[in-house]
């Protein structure tokens, strides 16, 4: 599947750069954070907190990212849930996505900072965790507002967003150390330029990266760096 929505933009970047760029994945986050450790790649997708692990151990660097894609986390309610703010979650059962910055991580870290007694249960997505909520297992979850925008009506209306965190960068688009400045800034202007035409639109849209892609810089990620997260959380 992720190949399917991948090929294209690859095939893209092939024809535009003249480079011979290979998609790669793994089985699970265990063995893409074993590659990343081992600097097999290139270039790579990651999100925030792996890349500020992997900028600082492997010399990965961020030179794009999805064009205003702030990531921000959000906690859900059922809608008939007697929650309406995040000073209204404690000693609650609060489900999560596994391995998510924004809608695990960022919330978690500030339910903590408020020294509030909450039980987390992970679910294995995003979509999991709204229909879990939407259903009344759970009174409460964690999300994003990426991802609660594109639910269909019939689980959105059975939602309603209690909490909002600040913004913070999205996943990166980086390179590693050993790739030359000329072949990544190729990569990069190949990647803005997309948005030349409606045969492209499409291939962003296979991807869902409908405002195609900017550039980025290392510091954008220092918000995230402030919050001292271990990269073992789940």
């Amino acid at each position: 599947t992720l190949r399917q929505m991948w090929d294209p933009f690859i095939a893209y970047l092939n024809n535009r750069t003249g480079y011979n760029f290979i998609f790669k994945t793994t089985s699970s986050i265990a063995e893409f954070e074993g590659e990343l450790a081992s600097g097999v790649y290139d270039f790579v997708y990651l999100g925030p907190l792996h890349y500020v692990v992997y900028h600082k151990s492997q010399g990965y660097n961020a030179f794009a990212k999805v064009r205003d894609a702030g990531l921000k986390g959000i906690l859900v309610a059922n809608i008939n849930d007697t929650a309406n703010s995040i000073e209204d979650v404690d000693n609650r059962s609060i489900v999560f996505p596994r391995n998510s910055f924004a809608a695990s991580l960022v919330p978690r870290i500030i339910l903590k900072k408020k020294k509030f007694n909450i039980t987390p249960v992970f679910a294995a997505t995003h979509e999991d965790v709204y229909d879990l909520v939407s259903t009344n297992l759970y009174g409460i979850g964690g999300g994003v507002e990426q991802t609660f925008n594109t639910l269909p009506n019939n689980i959105k209306s059975k939602l309603k967003i209690i909490w909002t965190s600040d913004v913070f960068a999205p996943h990166a688009f980086a390179a590693s150390s050993k790739i030359s400045f000329e072949i990544v800034e190729n990569v990069r202007v190949a990647m803005i330029n997309m948005v030349d035409s409606n045969e492209n639109a499409m291939i962003l849209n296979s991807i869902k990266f409908y405002n195609g892609f900017e550039l980025a810089t290392d510091s954008e990620w220092n918000e995230i760096r402030k919050l001292e997260i271990k990269n073992d959380q789940e």
